[in-house]
């Protein structure tokens, strides 16, 4: 067998050099950068235009224009609560919805961003210090929750289809039959798709003015 041997010295003076080099990283340079970052999310547009934009909507309800960007988010926020995917076993069927899986046997994680980035969209169009990003987050938002989304129903899926197989052995191994086991989308996995497109499609509306204009 090879023998293998490592020069200590020669790889504590390697390791060394690598902290020297992260310790020299230009903070400044760092912190511009980050900060370049932020600038180009704000690309605010003033109450005029939105105004204006709002304006061009075949709608009479001055309530459902002022809020036509929340609207659609605030729906989001409550179909968290819906049946979001059936997990079924022997004809017996169990619901998740996004709320119940946040914690429990079946757990996603990023369906956290599925309560947050909603309730972002509706903060930016309130909370004076997210103004100047709501342009950026009415888009960018829902865009990322139908990314979630999909990622989220396929934790959740592979989690119940874990737990039905574990149940068909189970009852194999002390001589029953298996369970027949399926996992698909719910109601709330569809209603949540169409309430993030109708948020995407309000925020080119109102803050990208992507409407035809009043002749």
């Amino acid at each position: 067998m090879a023998e293998f041997k490592f020069d200590k010295e020669e790889l504590k003076n390697k390791a060394g050099a690598a902290m020297e080099n992260i310790k020299q990283l230009d903070k400044e340079d760092l912190k511009n950068k980050a900060g370049s970052a932020v600038e180009s999310l704000k690309q605010d547009v003033s109450d005029d235009e939105i105004q204006k934009n709002l304006d061009r909507l075949p709608i009479k309800n001055e309530y459902v224009k002022k809020y036509f960007t929340a609207i659609p988010a605030a729906l989001s926020l409550i179909f968290t609560a819906f049946p979001f995917i059936k997990f079924s076993a022997n004809n017996i069927d169990t619901d998740f919805s996004v709320l119940s899986t946040l914690g429990g046997e079946h757990t996603s994680f990023v369906n956290y961003f599925l309560l947050i980035l909603p309730a972002l969209v509706i903060a930016s169009m309130f909370v004076v210090k997210l103004k100047p990003f709501r342009k950026a987050v009415s888009v960018i938002s829902p865009v990322l929750c139908i990314v979630f989304e999909i990622w989220s129903f396929f934790i959740i899926k592979s989690s119940c289809l874990k737990a039905g197989e574990a149940g068909s052995s189970v009852m194999k191994s002390v001589g029953g039959q298996g369970i027949e086991y399926n996992c698909v989308p719910h109601i709330a996995f569809y209603l949540l798709l169409v309430t993030y497109i109708l948020t995407i499609v309000a925020g080119l509306i109102v803050y990208f003015g992507w409407f035809p204009k009043k002749k």
